[in-house]
């Protein structure tokens, strides 16, 4: 499974995406403990959490990222199924490919970001 970027960019208005939700970051930046000139970005929305994912291990944010990759999925296919009757991608019109596409983008994000908010590591 291919692992969220890190980005080396200097400035907000660098554009990017929340490390927590991959959808636009809006400049909040950390930075990543032991990892040289690493920063995560994050959107206001996940400003705490960024703050969580800096600080995970990646073998923990790889098991959490995982979890909310297939729940995502699960969610994008059964509102194809219930919307649209279709479970076969081949079959989409154009317009219901894109609503399962969107679907699928915004299930992860909200799923990585609930995971995310659960992880409580001792301190």
């Amino acid at each position: 499974m291919a692992r969220l970027r890190f980005t080396d960019m200097k400035r907000p208005s660098d554009g990017g995406v929340c490390f927590c939700c991959l959808r636009r970051d809006e400049g909040a930046g950390f930075p990543v403990p032991n990892r040289h000139n690493r920063i995560i970005w994050s959107c206001n929305d996940h400003i705490p959490l960024g703050r969580k994912a800096a600080a995970m291990p990646q073998a923990e944010f790889d098991i959490y990222e995982k979890q909310a990759l297939e729940a995502a999925g699960n969610k994008a296919g059964q509102r194809l199924d219930d919307k649209f009757g279709k479970t076969d991608l081949a079959e989409l019109e154009t317009w219901e490919y894109l609503d399962f596409c969107q679907t699928l983008v915004k299930a992860f994000g909200d799923e990585l970001a609930s995971r995310l908010q659960s992880y409580d590591p001792p301190f």
